[in-house]
């Protein structure tokens, strides 16, 4: 055959459609891996977020009923506020009445001490002056020398004398200073009945002097016992002042980390939120770049069967069909036959090349058609996990904004009470300051008032014996 083999001339078209097969499937496949892989990192990154939102709304379930509950604690403690303002005015009143009283009662004390000292001072004195025995003798040489009393008076010294000695020996025994006067007094020769006069004068004061102690004691006793127990109201006061505070700082730390976290989670949330809007931009990029490499070997296809189709359909009215006829082989020498006729070209083959390029055009087609269907489905699926995300920022920031209005009540409230604590402190330290006070006044009580009272009642017992003796010695004189 001069001509050679017969070579079709679709085997290129072959070779460029098969290239094009094999590009399509890696691309389909390469397509296919990338589409598995984000839409298993999608249901990953979804089963967090869901995760989370159950999390987030049970803290926020939790965080609405601690807020009804501070809220309720916020409204019981203002009225007890209000309620210990209004004690500690009425405190604050009656301490300074308190503190007036005690200072005037102080100043007068102290003139009283004063001058008892002074009068005892005087009165012992004067007892150690006339019961000194060279001073009785010259008492007896004066009365015998400068008094002149008749013989029938005689008795009267005696029972005087005899008077003196036993109110001295009582004044002595009760070291009363009254009773010693007393001595002096019937001794310089007073009478007897002005002299029993002065004794029921002198159990009289000792009597009021006596309910005067007694009243003083009371009046320290209650002061002392009020003054302990308002320290101590104090003290425990500011201790729980203080163990609120500390619970509300720690409140506040704790809201604080809520804060820290939910400003973590809002940022998680959004560099997801950008990491899902990058994905989903690469995504639809890819489809995009598909479906154009889908058109554009669409139309390649298309101009591939246009070229076949153009010639073959020129062909196709006067189509014939060359047959080769065999002839039996007279000679060696003789010309092997040739074609006969014009050109038609391979038109079965050719039938089979654009009929396949038909399918593959088709393929592609619903490749296009299955990769926009794909892409809308994970657009509804992006929007849903976008919302969702949105959603759980929101209550993230609602969190953080809630827990940081809480932080600012907690300041506010801290504020209050480390103030009412100062106040509270101040009070505490006029206690102590009465205390001190009330100390120095009523010192004697616990030192002296037994001691008081005791000898007090043996100088009235005293004044009651002098006054018995002294009305007997009187009758006996008129008699």
């Amino acid at each position: 055959n001069p001509f050679g083999d017969y070579a079709p001339q679709s085997s290129q078209v072959s070779g460029i459609l098969k290239t094009m097969y094999e590009s399509f499937v890696a691309s389909l496949e390469k397509a296919n891996a990338e589409e598995a892989k984000a839409q298993g990192s999608f249901e990953k990154l979804m089963e967090t977020k869901e995760a989370e939102l159950k999390t987030l709304e049970a803290t926020l379930q939790q965080t609405e009923g601690d807020e009804a509950s501070k809220t309720k604690q916020h409204a019981d403690d203002k009225e007890l506020l209000d309620d210990t303002k209004k004690q500690l005015e009425i405190d604050e009143e009656f301490f300074q009445q308190t503190k007036t009283s005690c200072k005037t009662k102080a100043e007068e004390w102290a003139e009283r001490t004063r001058l008892r000292s002074e009068e005892l001072s005087g009165i012992a004195k004067a007892i150690e002056i006339l019961g000194d025995p060279e001073n009785n003798k010259v008492f007896e040489n004066a009365t015998s020398t400068f008094v002149q009393l008749g013989s029938q008076r005689n008795r009267g010294s005696d029972a005087r004398r005899e008077a003196y000695q036993k109110i001295a020996s009582v004044a002595t025994r009760v070291q009363s200073l009254r009773l010693a006067r007393l001595a002096v007094e019937v001794k310089t020769g007073g009478h007897f009945n002005k002299i029993l006069a002065t004794i029921d004068k002198m159990v009289e004061l000792l009597r009021e002097e006596a309910k005067e102690d007694v009243a003083h004691k009371s009046r320290c006793e209650k002061s002392l016992e009020k003054n302990k127990l308002d320290t101590e109201d104090l003290e425990h006061e500011i201790k729980k002042g203080n163990k609120t505070i500390d619970r509300l700082k720690s409140e506040a730390s704790a809201l604080q980390d809520i804060v820290t976290e939910a400003e973590m989670q809002i940022n998680a949330t959004q560099g997801e939120m950008d990491e899902a809007r990058q994905l989903r931009g690469e995504e639809m990029d890819g489809v995009v770049q598909a479906l154009k490499d889908d058109a554009d070997a669409i139309a390649l296809i298309e101009e591939a069967i246009a070229a076949l189709g153009k010639f073959y359909d020129r062909q196709k009215d006067d189509e014939e069909v060359l047959v080769q006829v065999s002839q039996p082989d007279d000679s060696a020498d003789k010309p092997p036959e040739t074609f006969k006729g014009e050109y038609k070209g391979n038109t079965g083959e050719s039938r089979g090349v654009i009929a396949i390029l038909e399918m593959i055009k088709e393929d592609l087609q619903k490749e296009m058609q299955k990769s926009r269907g794909d892409d809308s489905a994970a657009q509804v699926m992006y929007k849903k996990s976008m919302d969702k995300m949105t959603e759980s920022l929101q209550s993230q920031t609602s969190k953080k904004t809630a827990a940081e209005k809480d932080i600012a009540a907690l300041e506010f409230k801290i504020a209050d009470l480390e103030q009412e604590v100062d106040a509270k402190s101040a009070d505490l330290d006029g206690e102590k300051k009465l205390k001190e006070s009330l100390d120095t006044d009523c010192a004697w009580i616990d030192t002296h008032f037994e001691s008081r009272k005791t000898k007090r009642e043996a100088e009235i017992e005293g004044l009651q014996e002098a006054k018995m003796y002294l009305s007997g010695v009187d009758a006996g004189e008129q008699a």
